[in-house]
């Protein structure tokens, strides 16, 4: 397989999980190239010439084709430091008198989880810090600055050290999931479609980062 696949991915989620697929596919296909733009910026797959996306979001565009090729779990986490000198919240009002560390910077972030009867609860969570990059934020919870509400894709690794504890896992948090996206008029090239598949087949609906 021969040419040039160009690809974009959210930033996080490709500097972390995205290098051994790109290395055992660019292995398995030594002739093809690859142009890969790793951002959080929104990109016009048609107007940059992008064959193809990874996006973790509700997609509503129906302009794009989409497979989808995980699930996205999200977690509540905050450091040991922090906790031993905050406490840790076991119910949802002692959680709102928490410092919150916010992924993107609206006002305030509506958070909704579901309890062990599945009754809804909804939230908004006053934030002591607001980033657009999940692992400045995971950098800021660890240093004890507040709790953090972010992808266990993320956050797997400093919890597996101890360096993040769960809190409130009796309550169901959002999830999301992670697509394949491409223009719905457009060619799907054979070295996408191989790459798609590639990537549900290593990831799926319990990926390696979600195991205990």
């Amino acid at each position: 397989m021969e040419g040039t696949l160009k690809m974009t991915a959210p930033l996080s989620f490709g500097l972390m999980h995205l290098s051994n697929v790109i290395d055992a596919y660019a292995h398995q296909h030594p002739d093809l190239n690859f142009e890969l733009d790793f951002s959080d910026r929104h990109v016009d797959l048609v107007e940059e010439g992008y064959e193809l996306a990874i996006r973790i979001r509700e997609l509503q565009d129906s302009s794009y084709q989409a497979k989808r090729l995980a699930l996205i779990r999200y977690v509540l986490c905050a450091s040991p430091e922090y906790l031993k000198k905050m406490g840790t919240p076991q119910t949802l009002d002692k959680l709102k008198e928490h410092q919150f560390l916010q992924y993107g910077l609206n006002k305030s972030t509506h958070l909704t989880l579901r309890d062990a009867q599945g009754k809804k609860h909804s939230l908004t969570l006053n934030s002591k810090i607001k980033a657009t990059n999940g692992e400045f934020l995971v950098d800021m919870a660890v240093k004890g600055h507040g709790i953090a509400f972010l992808p266990t894709f993320i956050t797997y690794q400093t919890i597996a050290h101890g360096d993040l504890v769960p809190i409130l896992e009796h309550y169901q948090l959002p999830t999301l999931n992670a697509y394949a996206v491409y223009p719905k008029n457009r060619f799907l090239s054979q070295r996408c479609r191989l790459l798609i598949d590639f990537i549900a087949q290593r990831l799926g609906d319990r990926p390696y980062w979600d195991e205990p």
